[in-house]
């Protein structure tokens, strides 16, 4: 889904309290973000996956959630799910799997 769509659909069900983000995770400034409610990291690859995550996680809010999409098991991305267990396992962060495919991590 591209960005402008992604806008729309958040327009069209009148949410206005998310500000969307396009950007290659590995080299995005993050000192101008302030503290973080909800994030989805949808970019199916180990690596970017894993930097995110990264990233992330120290400007969640508590009671934050960081969801990450497709992680199950499939030939063309299962990078997050990898990225998804091994940031979990490390963090000592319960491992839960949503509606199949969202790696959820709440704070």
């Amino acid at each position: 889904m591209s960005l402008s769509s992604f806008q729309r659909t958040l327009a069209v069900n009148g949410i206005t309290r998310v500000t969307p983000i396009q950007a290659d995770i590995k080299t995005y400034n993050m000192d101008d973000l302030s503290a973080i409610s909800f994030c989805l990291i949808d970019v199916d690859l180990y690596l970017p996956v894993k930097a995110a995550l990264r990233k992330v996680v120290g400007l969640m809010r508590p009671g934050g959630i960081i969801v990450v999409d497709d992680c199950h098991e499939h030939p063309l991305w299962d990078g997050a799910l990898q990225a998804y267990e091994e940031f979990t396992s490390e963090h000592s962060i319960e491992r839960k799997i949503v509606e199949g495919q969202f790696g959820l991590i709440e704070l």
